[in-house]
């Protein structure tokens, strides 16, 4: 999936050099990856992985499945690591009179 906002680019300051544009794209992909987080959070794929979430400063793409790409320039990027920024909460709910932990989701 190649990340791209044309819906955006109305916002996009016409004063940004392509720098700030590469990194605004990279900003996207990085959120593209953690809803892709989120949804394996939702169902239930990531229970045994929430110290590696709560404690990693990078997380690797591929572990989790899934790794964004960026067009800029005509040339596709594909993102293989992404910076953890992301808060995580682990979820506790009652069932049968016993605490249950049932998803990490994003807190942020």
């Amino acid at each position: 999936m190649f990340v791209t906002r044309p819906q955006f680019e109305q916002w996009i300051p016409k004063a940004l050099g392509e720098e700030d544009r590469y990194l605004l794209l990279y900003c996207y992909a990085v959120e593209e990856f953690g809803q892709h987080l989120l949804r394996l959070a939702l169902a239930g794929k990531l229970q045994d992985r929430w110290r590696l979430l709560r404690g990693a400063a990078r997380l690797n793409c591929h572990e989790f499945g899934f790794a964004p790409s960026l067009r800029h320039e005509g040339r596709d990027h594909s993102v293989h690591v992404v910076p953890n920024v992301f808060g995580w909460t682990e979820r506790v709910v009652e069932k049968d009179g016993e605490l249950r932990k049932v998803a990490l989701t994003p807190s942020r």
